[in-house]
């Protein structure tokens, strides 16, 4: 694979997964500022989406199909999404993808 080419498939889970935060931002968060950083960086893509709304305990809070669905997503890639988020401090979701993670979940079907 060509490090400067990122393949289609990631090209679109990034953005659905972006795509459904922005859903959630809306829904949920009553956030004033929303902040999306995506850049390549030492082989890998990263992902952040970043608001300033009212936030929640992850540990405590019902996990919607929208937060299970970007889980998948990052997973299909080879990726984990990281959620953080504290009662009124706002949420942080995080993708980190790269194409060694890529390669192993399609020769053995997981995740590293």
């Amino acid at each position: 694979t060509d490090d400067t080419v990122l393949p289609a498939e990631v090209k679109v889970t990034l953005y659905r997964i972006a795509q459904e935060a922005f859903n959630n931002i809306v829904k949920h968060s009553k956030a004033t500022r929303v902040e999306v950083r995506l850049f390549w960086r030492a082989g890998k893509i990263n992902l952040t989406i970043i608001d300033d709304g009212v936030g929640f305990n992850p540990s405590q809070s019902h996990v919607g199909m929208g937060m299970s669905s970007m889980r998948e997503r990052a997973e299909s890639i080879g990726s984990k999404l990281k959620i953080i988020s504290k009662p009124d401090r706002g949420t942080k979701i995080l993708v980190n993808w790269m194409p060694q993670a890529a390669e192993q979940v399609a020769r053995t079907g997981s995740n590293p």
